[in-house]
């Protein structure tokens, strides 16, 4: 039996020993949550979310008769995923990655007569910045062929190899419309991760964008809303997880009040003279059926990104087929003698006659009427809707007299001459107008408005300049008994809405019939100088222009016609502008003529032929007459 001294002695050993062992598991404890958490934490492998934006499908954009102008079409792509690739190789390295890629692949880029172009560096940025989350695109555009032959070879490279199709933008109908539609740029895949400033996505894939026309104006309803990834990666990279996936959502469609088929009529007109422009509205509604601009160019040219070889054929081309001449200032000539006689009858004095003698001098400035500068010739006595038939400059000019320069510049500006009409494509011009506020600004050289201003304004000569979509506006709103409705390319589910009303300026039955019957007269009387507007079977009303200008140094003339049909009951108002045209009445009548007769078939239902048109890339020569057939390429 054990003594007490004994046993006590072993209950403090046994004490110290739990002791002891307790200390060392707090000390090891410590170690462990103190000493060594960060060492441990460095070795633990972090996770963090990443934002993937995703692209979506581009809305179609259609012409009044749902046929489709801007379309989508498949875009066929061989990707590569960087890190499956180089995991599928012994010894992978960055520097010689396309190298190994070459040999890697040459049996299958052989079979399909295809090279790569990438670098090291692309495929590096891309593996830094996207991670697995967007395969590198190797090759896209391939076509249907190469497509189905991929299918059929891929299965030796499917670990890291993968066959994706998208879509791109497509104009079926090639040049048709293009000042209208403009065209989209690829997005710019550069952009680094986190780059922007309060940027949403971690990785962006961007869609194409519009440039020009309809394309830019309507960018964002054709876009669509992109949609949205989440996923989670370590620090090595490696997705571990998706926790989020929203889809995009396609774009909207958007409906042009353009007919193609008469679109197409007016463009292949235009190419009968080299440069140039046409309207055609529908005066009842401003829905405009044709807006063509000569020459034009291949909107498919720049999908994916234009060639420099492409567009320095376009760019160096004297004749501008960028320049979108429907909604370009000109020298208006004497179109402008129409809304001189609105002026007249707004003030009730639309039956006035003036005297023609010829020739009308103010100071050191002769203006002669063109009867004269022809032959030496005078109109005598006329009434406004013979002037109006025969464009006398004399009556216009003394009409300025009584008138008054002031008046005549703001009863121009209530016609909403020098202001743009809002259409919906970019860079619409707003013209000039003598003595309005912007020409005071940049244009009088501190000289006060005088008489001599407002008679070349009466006439559209001096610093006067419209648009061909002004001058058309203007003649529907004439042929509409005077409610001018605002021109619009876009079809719109709203009332129509009125800028003009000729009415509330004073004009009377009698004024707006008086210059109604000028019109008429242009083309079906004896002293008309639109008589070659005629077409059997269509009353048509007209009033033609020759503005003497300049073009590329030499003297030249924008030749003018503006015209309305059916005479009793308008349907349409047309302008055809002929910029290096002899005359209104020889080069732009017979077209303006053609076209209504065309656009008045079409409205009741007649079939016009519609299939793709090549980009034409006009000329910069005089045109003596529309006989005078150039190369139309079509």
């Amino acid at each position: 039996m054990m003594s007490a001294p004994f046993r006590s002695s072993r209950t403090y050993i046994l004490c110290g020993i739990i002791l002891l062992c307790f200390s060392l598991l707090v000390n090891r404890l410590y170690q462990f949550q103190i000493s060594q958490k960060i060492s441990f934490q460095q070795k633990i492998p972090n996770t963090y979310e990443i934002t993937v934006q995703e692209p979506s499908k581009r809305g179609l954009i259609l012409d009044r008769n749902g046929i489709i102008l801007a379309d989508n079409i498949p875009n066929y792509c061989l990707n590569l995923n960087i890190n499956a690739f180089k995991q599928s190789l012994p010894q992978a390295t960055n520097k010689d990655l396309v190298k190994q890629l070459n040999e890697k692949l040459s049996p299958l880029l052989n079979q399909l007569d295809l090279k790569l172009t990438v670098s090291n560096r692309h495929l590096i940025f891309h593996q830094k910045n996207y991670h697995d989350l967007i395969p590198f695109t190797l090759f896209d555009h391939l076509s249907q062929e190469q497509y189905l032959d991929l299918l059929e070879l891929l299965d030796p490279y499917k670990e890291f190899l993968e066959l994706t199709t998208k879509y791109q933008r497509h104009y079926p109908y090639q040049s048709l419309a293009s000042h209208i539609l403009g065209y989209t740029k690829p997005w710019d895949r550069g952009m680094e991760l986190g780059s922007s400033q309060g940027q949403i996505y971690d990785i962006e894939q961007g869609n194409e964008f519009g440039v020009n026309g309809i394309e830019q104006t309507q960018n964002k309803i054709l876009q669509g809303k992109y949609g949205k990834k989440v996923v989670v990666a370590n620090d090595k990279k490696q997705i571990l997880n998706l926790i989020d996936n929203r889809p995009s959502q396609p774009g909207k469609n958007i409906t042009l009040t353009i007919d193609a088929p008469l679109q197409r009529a007016a463009q292949e007109s235009l190419r009968k003279v080299g440069r140039g422009a046409i309207v055609i509205i529908e005066v009842k509604t401003g829905e405009i059926w044709a807006m063509a601009s000569a020459p034009d160019y291949d909107p498919n040219d720049f999908i994916g990104g234009i060639s420099t070889e492409r567009y320095n054929y376009y760019s160096n081309n004297l004749a501008a087929p960028f320049t979108n001449r429907a909604i370009s200032a000109f020298a208006p000539g004497s179109i402008f003698k129409l809304p001189t006689a609105i002026c007249l009858a707004n003030k009730g004095i639309a039956d006035k006659e003036f005297t023609c003698k010829g020739q009308i001098t103010y100071g050191n400035h002769p203006i002669g009427c063109w009867i004269y500068n022809l032959n030496g010739g005078s109109h005598g006595k006329l009434a406004l809707d013979e002037a109006l038939a025969c464009s006398c400059n004399n009556y216009f000019n003394l009409a300025s007299n009584l008138i008054g320069s002031k008046q005549l510049s703001e009863s121009y500006t209530q016609l909403h001459m020098g202001k743009a009409l809002g259409v919906e494509i970019p860079n619409e011009q707003a013209g000039l107008i003598t003595g309005n506020a912007y020409w005071l600004r940049h244009y009088s050289h501190n000289a006060k408005l005088s008489p001599v201003h407002g008679a070349f304004l009466s006439i559209g000569q001096g610093d006067s300049l419209a648009t061909p979509l002004q001058l058309c506006f203007l003649t529907a709103t004439i042929a509409n008994s005077g409610k001018g409705l605002v021109p619009h390319l876009i079809k719109k589910q709203q009332p129509k809405k009125t800028i003009i009303d000729l009415r509330k300026q004073g004009i009377t039955d009698l004024g707006l019939a008086t210059i109604q019957k000028g019109m008429w007269s242009a083309v079906n009387a004896t002293i008309g100088t639109a008589k070659s507007a005629q077409q059997e079977g269509l009353e048509i009303a007209a009033k033609t222009g020759t503005a003497q200008t300049s073009h590329y140094n030499k003297p030249a003339n924008n030749a003018w016609t503006v015209a309305y049909a059916p005479y009793q009951n308008p349907k349409f108002a047309i302008v055809v502008l002929v910029p290096s045209g002899t005359s209104g009445g020889k080069v732009a009548a017979p077209i303006a003529g053609e076209l209504l007769l065309v656009a008045h078939k079409r409205s009741q239902g007649n079939n016009l032929p519609l299939t793709p048109i090549l980009p034409y890339e006009g000329h910069i020569n005089i045109v003596e007459n529309i006989d005078e057939e150039f190369s139309t390429n079509n």
